[in-house]
């Protein structure tokens, strides 16, 4: 972002807008980000979540952002594995089914524990979820595509918040369970 703003700062003397020179480095801004993001061997589930930072950016609503979602993103919270790997749990074990590696794709994508909790979300994809619909289900259609009819525009529109905001209730319901779960573990525990 530094580089961002110095960037602007260089082209305040040419014959455009302060807006447009903005919006031209942003863009050289996330197309470097995009190249890092690629390359890096971090945060694989958060890649596969989020492939394109661009779309991530502009397209995405950050207000839907809860302390669940995070960790449906991240990987990073109530799930064995994650414990485990930080030495709060025994082993990565799902303590709700026989699966030896409790990660978040078990829990939200395959864990029978949780098949009730997927039944909304599965209903509107008409499917078994997957890890792969994600990205467009939290990013909506893009823009680009959509087609210029304002009618069909906002019908598709619509059909991807209903999709967004079923995969957030998904989310909260497995996640808030799951945790009020690993509370009376931890409880035990101490």
């Amino acid at each position: 972002m530094a580089d961002e703003r110095r960037r602007i700062e260089e082209r305040k003397r040419e014959p455009t807008t302060v807006a447009v020179i903005r919006r031209q480095e942003r863009e050289v801004t996330l197309r470097e980000w995009q190249v890092i993001w690629d390359h890096t061997t971090k945060a694989a589930w958060t890649r596969r979540m989020i492939p394109d930072i661009r779309r991530w950016v502009h397209q995405s609503n950050h207000e839907a952002m809860t302390f669940h979602m995070a960790q449906a993103l991240t990987g990073h919270g109530c799930f064995q594995h994650y414990l485990w790997k930080r030495r709060r749990a025994d082993d990565p074990h799902c303590m709700h089914c026989d699966e030896p590696d409790d990660t978040v794709e078990h829990t939200l994508f395959n864990c029978p524990f949780w098949a009730e909790d997927r039944r909304e979300m599965e209903q509107c994809v008409g499917r078994p979820l997957q890890p792969n619909d994600v990205p467009d289900i939290i990013l909506g259609p893009e823009q680009e595509l959509l087609p210029d009819a304002a009618s069909r525009r906002r019908r598709i529109e619509a059909m991807a918040e209903g999709l967004r905001l079923a995969f957030g209730r998904m989310v909260e319901a497995i996640l808030g369970r799951k945790e009020d779960a690993e509370r009376v573990r931890q409880a035990r525990l101490f």
